[in-house]
């Protein structure tokens, strides 16, 4: 069953979060729908979005992450806190002071499942959070290292993870790797310009072979295997400066969708390598 979720921008909240927020959602749903046979052949008055909670339940109805873990529970990620909705009920976990196994902190910034079932949560104030399903709370993520633990809790603002295990994190401090167990941290530093300009990345997804990132200079791959940096050229508008990835996602087909902050939303088809905006019709 496809949820909706209703998204209401009046928080008082920075303007430009507000539209990054929006636009991450509004891809997955976009996203869910092209993969989904069925999704054109729905009765005109059955409609396909059904509005779950209100402001009792989700605070504020803004809504900042969205993930299913494998038990098939959704969570949502809010500026005040991180809620599991099982399909009935509706519970909110929260930073608890001077306890250490809950949430850093309440503004939930992204979230990612890793191969072993656990999920790991950014939020602001605090870092990284992991939860744990047997004890129904959270382990903060620790690092040996001061300034790595520095690094960790002021930088990273996006997070995904692949199928051996590797935790992939870029911020505004450009991008690093760590194990699932939350060791053999790696940053990367490469010798060219392009990468020195690529300290504000905005989103993370891992296939097989590559890193895709999206930032405010525009849409980057790194080749795993040989740890070569490379920018993807889409066909944005070039009369507008501003090329922002805010969103990524891969359907079945092999399609990487690109959200971007002004320029609209693209395709690109990873086999062949061509790419389009999508155009309203």
């Amino acid at each position: 069953m496809l949820v909706g979720i209703t998204i209401i921008c009046n928080l008082a909240l920075p303007r430009s979060r507000l539209f990054i927020i929006t636009q991450h959602v509004l891809l997955s749903l976009i996203v869910l729908l092209s993969t989904t046979t069925d999704a054109v052949s729905f009765p005109p008055a059955s409609g396909v979005f059904q509005t779950i909670g209100d402001e009792q339940h989700i605070p504020d109805n803004v809504v900042t992450r969205l993930l299913q873990d494998n038990q098939g529970f959704i969570w949502i990620g809010t500026p005040s806190g991180l809620i599991r909705y099982d399909g009935y009920r509706f519970k909110r976990y929260l930073r608890v002071a001077n306890k250490i196994n809950s949430l850093g902190g309440n503004f939930i910034v992204d979230m990612t499942i890793t191969p072993d079932g656990k999920m790991w949560v950014i939020s602001e104030p605090g870092g990284i959070a992991i939860y744990q399903p047997d004890t129904d709370d959270f382990q903060r993520l620790h690092l040996a290292a001061d300034t790595a633990q520095q690094k960790i809790e002021q930088y990273t603002r996006t997070l995904t993870s692949d199928s051996d295990g590797t935790v992939w994190l870029g911020g505004r401090n450009g991008f690093m790797s760590m194990s699932s167990t939350g060791s053999d941290l790696t940053f990367y530093d490469f010798d060219n310009d392009m990468a020195s300009n690529l300290t504000q990345i905005r989103v993370l997804l891992s296939t097989e072979d590559s890193l895709f990132i999206g930032a405010k200079e525009g849409l980057f791959v790194l080749n795993k295997a040989g740890k070569q940096l490379k920018k993807v050229n889409l066909p944005f508008n070039t009369d507008n400066a501003v090329t922002q990835v805010l969103s990524l996602a891969l359907d079945n087909s092999g399609n990487l969708w690109i959200g971007t902050a002004n320029q609209g939303l693209f395709r690109l088809a990873l086999l062949s390598g061509f790419s389009e905006k999508i155009t309203p019709r």
